[in-house]
């Protein structure tokens, strides 16, 4: 191939991507521009670089092409695709980045061509990653695929991966295409019934329309040891009584990465849901889910956390379950971070704590820099708009929406954050409405045993105070006097005016303090740190902020 260098062209520089990948080398309809290409082999010559997926496409027409994000001054971290393309050589393209590979758009190796796919080249911290409308369709399944020095089987059935994993289940399998399960009927059994090892790459690919109902573990794979990414569950149905529910695998100790489930997640009786696991002793990132999920315990993500990490995943799934229903897990024991939810979680009859994020957080448990949106309601038990019942860690977070606690008998509280804490909370906020029929409630925990240090609540604070329930503006009710420092409320959106009612059971509790609603917009409070906090009219609309966590 001869030699060829392209000039930069001002116009293809700017506006092609967001801020934080604009340092890419780009495949795009853009003209090509700061892009050398000799024997095969196409590299930067500028932090920003594109090359036009017409001329790549002509070139690989004529032989195999290697796409490098270079090296020295002129690297470029990671390569995107901006824009669709393909071809129907048998040539092989390679992609080989320092970093990440985004695939941002559609790919297709027709005829009998080639792709290797090589990320984190140079050993930093990298992925591939499949946004927007991005995925990478193979129309022969005997194309070679070759990703990070790995061959990969590609499948294009339900039933042949099953096949294929039954026969090894260590091996690596990646989806050639879009599926749809419709045809397929309703599976009596998890689709791959037995425990992967391996891995099964999605490419991005969508599975639509899949339906198991099971006295089994029901999910898209039913248990797996090995990883699952980059797939796409589009309207499930998945029904169990008698295991684990989830949408994409039932049990997980291995690793779930950039995985998306819709649809509905149901565990009949006393078992766990979730929208993408049941239950997780591994490690579950970039995942996110919609639709609904019900289940004992029962989570947007995952019903049982036991061990492992829940890390930068979301949910807008509803939730609604016993033992434990929350916005992200039912139950957790494990580290959740960088991860939010959006979904209601609650119904009336809820034989469980109930949190917006997080139902019930045992001891070893930990949220960081995580929030929560949805309207909680709790019948029976504990309702946060974060946490339902907390024994673990919670920090640099924060909950907006109303958590509500309407309860038959005996007297259960409600709290803006944390419905009952026996654990420690810090450098947190809350901002919804708290009620409960009968019970404590508080701004920001409705009964407190733990520690609390440097939060604030603004929430309107409402009880029936017919069943003697004890309303504060910060806790409804302290039991661990001397573990709150750096604690206020706003004593003009709560409702709670009287000055020395921060906690509903002890005037003058000390560590809380009330401040009006300008006070609360104008400076930091004492103890806030502004290394952690800071404040703007522009922000969470002037209320304090986590810096680590700002509101979206």
């Amino acid at each position: 191939m001869h030699h060829i260098t392209y000039l930069p062209s001002l116009a293809a520089v700017f506006g092609l991507f967001s801020s934080a990948a604009q340092a890419d080398f780009s495949l795009s309809k853009k003209p090509t521009h700061d892009v050398s290409c000799s024997a095969g082999v196409c590299m930067p010559t500028a932090k920003s670089a594109n090359l036009n997926v017409s001329e790549l496409t002509n070139m690989l027409s004529a032989g195999d092409v290697i796409i490098e994000s270079g090296n020295g001054n002129q690297t470029t971290p990671s390569i995107t695709v901006a824009d669709a393309f393909g071809w129907s050589s048998t040539s092989r393209l390679t992609l080989q980045a320092k970093k990440d590979i985004a695939v941002k758009a559609p790919m297709t190796v027709a005829g009998t061509g080639a792709l290797t796919l090589t990320y984190s080249d140079s050993g930093t911290d990298g992925d591939l990653k499949f946004l927007d409308k991005g995925k990478i369709d193979f129309w022969d399944t005997s194309s070679s695929l070759i990703i990070n020095n790995s061959r990969y089987v590609l499948i294009n059935d339900l039933r042949i991966l099953d096949d294929a994993v039954k026969d090894d289940p260590s091996g690596m399998y990646a989806f050639s295409e879009d599926h749809d399960a419709l045809l397929d009927g309703s599976y009596n059994r998890s689709p791959v019934s037995t425990g992967l090892q391996g891995v099964i790459e999605g490419l991005g690919h969508t599975i639509s329309n899949l339906s198991v109902k099971t006295k089994r573990p029901a999910a898209l794979v039913a248990q797996s040891s090995g990883t699952i990414r980059d797939l796409l569950l589009l309207n499930v149905f998945i029904k169990s009584h008698g295991g684990s529910a989830g949408g994409i695998v039932a049990d997980n100790s291995g690793l779930l990465i950039g995985d998306t489930a819709n649809g509905k997640i149901l565990r009949l009786g006393n078992g766990p849901a979730g929208g993408i696991a049941g239950t997780n002793t591994g490690t579950i990132f970039r995942c996110d889910s919609s639709g609904t999920v019900a289940g004992s315990p029962a989570g947007g993500i995952v019903g049982s956390l036991s061990s492992g990490v829940l890390e930068a995943s979301a949910s807008s799934a509803n939730v609604s379950g016993g033992s434990g229903a929350g916005g992200l897990a039912g139950f957790s024991s494990a580290a959740i971070v960088s991860s939010h939810a959006t979904g209601n979680v609650g119904l009336e009859g809820n034989s469980g704590p109930s949190g917006g994020l997080v139902g019930q957080l045992n001891a070893s448990g930990t949220v960081d820099r995580s929030y929560a949106t949805g309207d909680v309601l709790g019948s029976y038990y504990w309702a946060g708009g974060l946490v339902g019942t907390s024994a673990g860690t919670v920090r640099t977070s924060f909950a907006t929406g109303p958590a509500t606690a309407r309860v038959q008998s005996g007297a259960n509280p409600a709290g803006g954050l944390i419905g009952y804490n026996t654990g420690t909370v810090r450098d947190a906020y809350s901002r919804g409405a708290v009620a409960t029929d009968r019970g404590d409630v508080g701004g920001l925990v409705g009964e407190n045993f733990g520690n609390i240090a440097e939060a604030y609540s603004t929430g309107l604070v409402t009880a029936n105070q017919d069943f003697g329930s004890q309303l504060g503006g910060f806790v409804g009710s302290d039991l661990h006097q001397g573990g709150i420092q750096h604690g206020y409320w706003d004593i003009d959106t709560s409702g709670i005016t009287d000055p020395t009612q921060g906690a509903g059971n002890v005037r003058n509790d000390p560590g809380i303090k009330g401040l009006s609603d300008a006070k609360l917009k104008s400076a930091l409070p004492e103890g806030l740190d502004p290394k952690v906090w800071s404040q703007s009219p522009k922000i969470n609309e002037g209320y304090p902020y986590l810096l680590a966590n700002p509101p979206q």
